[in-house]
């Protein structure tokens, strides 16, 4: 046994009765071919159904399955909270996928945060399954920012998984199409001639970007190559696609006539393979904590024997929404035990604390970039000529204490006098206040990671 079928289905969850109420007629051609979906799966009896969803927990450089034995959610959120459901994990298999994927040191499995409950594109499909057949356990996985090719590796990876274990295997990809109508219009056409045409060099770079292509590489993945190339004996039928809301609802199945391999499995060259320490602190500890509010280990994320967490210093975290400020928290003094651990403290507190801003959301993740600024060499200014606004970031203390700071080299600052002009405005101390009368100053520079 091994995957026999693999499908994309979107959850909009108007086609619920109990959340539509009536409304659930807009999305009526899609209800009927989820419905002969589901009553496909029940004549395949599977014993497990591997949920790719794009509401599951979505880690950058990580493609997470939920870890525990059981867990619930519902539809709560969109009124709907009598629609619940506890899901039973397939743990051997999941397992079974942890220590492949561990065994060839690719990045997925068990070891990142979940979320409290069951995603509700989950839920949904959980909905739609259990109207036709009850008898079969689940494998929950999200999706992330590696490249297709690593999704469609982590594919043959659930293919050798299953086979080792003999389980009978369906999968789903629980994903939305896209607002873009010449993506969904050209996605389409790529179904109906060939699935795999999606790693064609002219559309990989594009297409990534979008969760319901990623889903696709992993389905398609599960079919495993022949002769070591991708399998293209992959044949799909689209039951069904509308975008009533202009958001499209696919409806898709496929299946392969020849049996694949999956005995190669080789992780794509990533960025992330080569990522800065503070940047790769940073970014887990905000992905985790957006999801699960739970807060990362420094020494599970780095190597322990990092110099980060041997010197102590004051850290400036930045964040960046497709290069839009989102936040930024640091402190005048170290706080915390190591610059990792300030780091991660930070970074969490400028997703989330930074009263300039909207706290950021898990649904910007995938577009978050981060800036670290360690503070070094910190010394005081006798003379407004040794400043440099390029070279030196400024910390003010006025007559009556109250302390204010700038970074060096900040988008729009070209001078001293400007940097001084801000953080007089800081300190609430007037534009004509006098240096080593009203107020005094220390210089320090900055050991910067990442880029503006």
């Amino acid at each position: 046994m091994s995957v026999i079928k693999n499908y994309i289905l979107p959850h909009p969850p108007i086609m619920i009765p109990q959340i539509g109420k009536g409304d659930e007629v807009n999305v009526e051609s899609t209800i009927k071919a989820i419905s002969n979906i589901t009553d496909e799966i029940a004549q395949i009896k599977p014993d497990t159904i591997v949920i790719i969803s794009d509401k599951a927990p979505y880690y950058s450089d990580y493609i997470h399955m939920f870890s525990k034995g059981k867990k619930t959610g519902d539809l709560s959120e969109f009124g709907a909270k009598e629609i619940e459901f506890t899901a039973e994990y397939d743990i051997k298999l999941q397992k079974n996928i942890d220590r492949l994927a561990k065994e060839f040191d690719f990045p997925a499995g068990l070891e990142k945060a979940d979320y409290q409950k069951i995603d509700y594109a989950t839920i949904i499909m959980l909905y739609c399954l259990v109207q036709k057949y009850v008898d079969f356990n689940i494998v929950n996985v999200g999706l992330s920012n590696l490249s297709l090719e690593d999704h469609y590796t982590f594919g043959k990876i659930i293919k050798k998984a299953s086979d080792e274990l003999d389980r009978k295997v369906v999968c789903i990809a629980s994903c939305d199409t896209s607002r873009d109508v010449a993506f969904s219009d050209e996605f389409l056409d790529i179904i109906k001639e060939n699935p795999n045409d999606i790693f064609k060099d002219e559309l990989k770079d594009t297409f990534s970007e979008f969760d319901v292509v990623k889903a696709l590489a992993v389905l398609n993945g599960t079919f495993g190559d022949y002769n070591g190339e991708k399998n293209y004996s992959i044949k799909s039928n689209i039951y069904n696609f509308e975008n009533p809301f202009e958001v499209g609802y696919l409806v898709a199945g496929f299946e392969a006539d020849k049996k694949g391999s999956a005995d190669v499995i080789k992780k794509d060259i990533s960025k992330y393979d080569s990522e800065d320490e503070c940047i790769k602190l940073a970014r887990n500890a905000v992905e985790t904590f957006l999801q699960t509010k739970d807060i990362v280990v420094a020494e599970e994320i780095i190597n322990t024997d990092s110099d980060l967490f041997k010197e102590k210093a004051a850290v400036f975290v930045s964040i960046y929404n497709n290069d839009n400020i989102r936040g930024c928290i640091g402190s005048f003094s170290p706080i915390q035990k190591s610059i990792a651990h300030e780091i991660v403290a930070n970074a969490i507190n400028a997703a989330t604390r930074d009263v300039r801003f909207m706290p950021i959301t898990a649904k910007e993740i995938k577009n978050l970039s981060f800036v670290i600024d360690v503070i070094h060499k910190e010394q005081k200014v006798n003379l407004l000529d040794e400043l440099d606004q390029n070279k030196y970031g400024v910390i003010i203390v006025s007559k009556d204490g109250k302390k204010g700071i700038i970074l060096p080299n900040q988008a729009n600052i070209d001078s001293v006098q400007m940097q001084l002009s801000i953080l007089k405005q800081q300190v609430c101390l007037p534009e004509n206040a006098k240096f080593g009368e009203d107020y005094e100053l220390s210089k320090f520079e900055i050991q910067r990671h990442g880029a503006l």
